[in-house]
C-alpha cells in the first residue's frame, strides 16, 4: 500500500458517487477545453465528439429528464430536410414541464407561464418552495450534516432562519412564517406525481400566510386575519399573522397548474 497522500481522495471522501464522477469528468474536460482553446484541432474534434455522444445518450436514454430542466440539447444534421424535421420536433417538445410552439395536429397552443396564469403561478411557487426547502434542509455534499443545535428538536438550518429571518425572506419572498411552517417545508419529500398533493398542501399553506404572493384572481373568497407578536423556541420575538381562509380557489389553481403528467418534476430553479 502506498504511503503517498492524495488530496483528491480526501476531498472526495464521503461524497456521493455521482459527485465524485462529476468532479473527475470536469477535470478531464477542462484539460481538453484548454487544449482546444489553444488551437489543438484534435482537442476541438474530441470536445465536439464528446458533446455529440452526450446529447445522443440523453435523447436515447433519459428523455424523461426534460421535465426538470429549462434547456435541452438537440443535434442538427447536415441534411436540410432532416434538420427541419428535428427542429419541428424540438419546438413541440415538453421542456421544463411546459409545451413549446404548437407543431402539427394535436399539439395545442404553447403553455402560458405568466405569473397570472394557473401554470405559471403554480410552477413559480413550486420552485419557490423547492428553493426554501433546500435552504432549510441542505443536501450533500456541500452540507453533509445538519447538527450542532443548541435548542433540542430544532434543526440547525431552521434555527438560523428563526434567529435571523432577513436573508430567507429576501431570497424566497416568503416573509410571514413560523417554526411549524418551516418544518413542513423542510419535511417535504422530493417532488413527483406521487407527492404532488403533499406539495400542494404545503404550497397553499405558504401562500395563505403570504398573501402578497397571490394574484387577486387566485385568492380565496373570504379570510379573517389577526396580527400579533410571539416568542419562538429560540426566544426571538417574531411578528405572526394568523389567517383563516375559506374556499378552495387557491388549492384548485395550484392543482390545475400542476395537473397530472404536465409537471412531473420541479422545472429549473427558483429565479430562472
Amino acid at each position: 500500500m502506498s504511503d503517498s497522500f492524495d488530496d483528491t481522495d480526501m476531498m472526495n471522501d464521503g461524497m456521493p458517487p455521482a459527485y465524485v464522477a462529476n468532479n473527475e469528468a470536469y477535470a478531464g474536460l477542462a484539460r481538453l477545453d484548454s487544449l482546444a482553446k489553444g488551437g489543438d484541432e484534435d482537442a476541438i474534434r474530441m470536445f465536439h465528439s464528446i458533446a455529440c455522444h452526450m446529447v445522443e445518450r440523453l435523447n436515447e436514454l433519459h428523455l424523461e429528464y426534460t421535465a426538470s430542466v429549462l434547456e435541452w440539447p438537440v443535434l442538427l444534421p447536415q441534411d436540410p430536410k432532416k434538420r427541419e424535421a428535428i427542429t419541428k420536433q424540438a419546438n413541440a417538445m415538453r421542456i421544463g414541464s411546459t409545451r413549446g410552439c404548437g407543431v402539427g395536429s394535436g399539439s395545442g397552443r404553447p403553455d402560458d407561464l405568466a405569473y397570472t396564469s394557473q401554470k405559471g403561478f403554480a410552477i413559480q411557487n413550486l420552485r419557490r418552495v423547492d428553493f426554501a426547502r433546500a435552504i432549510l434542509h441542505p443536501i450533500p455534499p456541500a452540507y453533509k450534516y445538519d447538527d450542532g443545535d443548541s435548542v433540542p428538536q430544532i434543526p440547525a438550518a431552521i434555527k438560523a432562519v428563526l434567529e435571523d429571518p432577513s436573508d430567507f425572506q429576501a431570497v424566497t419572498e416568503i416573509t410571514n412564517f413560523g417554526e411549524q411552517l418551516l418544518l413542513e417545508i423542510r419535511g417535504l419529500s422530493d417532488y413527483s406525481p406521487d407527492t404532488r398533493d403533499e406539495w400542494i398542501r404545503v404550497m397553499a399553506a405558504v401562500l395563505r400566510r403570504n398573501r402578497h404572493l397571490i394574484p387577486d384572481k387566485f385568492r380565496d373568497n373570504q379570510c379573517t386575519e389577526k396580527n400579533y407578536t410571539i416568542k419562538n423556541r429560540c426566544g426571538v420575538e417574531v411578528e405572526f399573522t394568523d389567517i383563516n381562509w375559506r374556499g378552495g380557489i387557491l388549492v384548485m389553481t395550484l392543482r390545475s397548474g400542476l395537473e397530472d403528467t404536465n409537471v412531473s418534476a420541479v422545472p429549473g430553479f427558483w429565479g430562472q
